[in-house]
């Protein structure tokens, strides 16, 4: 659909749970979803209008995260083991990245780094590593308060800063942070409000950094008694 919400087109129509859509930069425009359609949760490709739907991963699926800028590789997170991974984007041998379990990655835009939630004794920091040495630490990034849960996290555009999503310790309020990866604090650019975000990867900003996506609202979880079972 359009940013306005115009245009809305529908890509999949099957009764499988399918979310976690990421667009690759490449020009063929394709575009990566989760779908549990053959009964787990694997990684699949198709066109931008939906045609040609391919499952990708095959040993062990997961969630997509990002398509490196020559459109060559998928990354993604791990559905069980909760690693970052990497496959070709049409299909291939599946690559351990980085053996840390985490809820959440946010790959650097130009592929060569990481960033993901760690706490270290009472405070929580957002870690920069390197993709391509193992892991090693770049920058640790201190977060405002060790109380928050960290919701959701992602690079600008350009590389030189992050955003982050935090809940407070409570879980009554989300706030928007934003911190230039070449100083020392974050500064809070944005009052969520109370309503619930959706953990499902819905954060996103734009190509020119000025704006940003997320799925919020009041998500109903009830609680069904049923008797007679035989």
């Amino acid at each position: 659909m359009g940013v306005d919400g115009s245009g809305q087109r529908q890509l999949t129509n099957d009764a499988a749970d399918e979310n976690n859509p990421i667009a690759s930069p490449a020009p063929d425009g394709s575009v990566f979803f989760t779908s549990n359609r053959t009964g787990e949760a694997h990684v699949w490709r198709m066109n931008a209008d939906g045609s040609l739907q391919t499952q990708i991963t095959q040993t062990d699926g997961g969630f997509p995260l990002f398509v490196s800028p020559d459109g060559k590789w998928l990354y993604y997170h791990h559905g069980r083991h909760r690693t970052l991974w990497r496959v070709a984007a049409r299909g291939g041998e599946e690559q351990l990245v980085l053996n840390k379990p985490k809820r959440r990655f946010a790959i650097s835009p130009d592929g060569s780094s990481v960033a993901f939630g760690e706490n270290r004794g009472v405070e929580k920091f957002v870690i920069i590593a390197a993709l391509a040495d193992g892991g090693q630490t770049i920058k640790a990034l201190k977060l405002p308060d060790s109380k928050a849960k960290l919701l959701e996290i992602a690079f600008l555009p350009d590389g030189k800063s992050l955003a982050y999503i935090l809940s407070d310790s409570e879980h009554e309020n989300n706030t928007l942070w934003l911190h230039p990866l070449d100083e020392q604090t974050s500064k809070q650019i944005a009052d969520l409000g109370d309503e619930e975000i959706s953990e499902a990867s819905s954060f996103a900003i734009s190509k020119d950094g000025k704006s940003f996506t997320l799925a919020q609202g009041g998500w109903r979880h009830d609680a069904v008694l049923l008797k007679g079972l035989r």
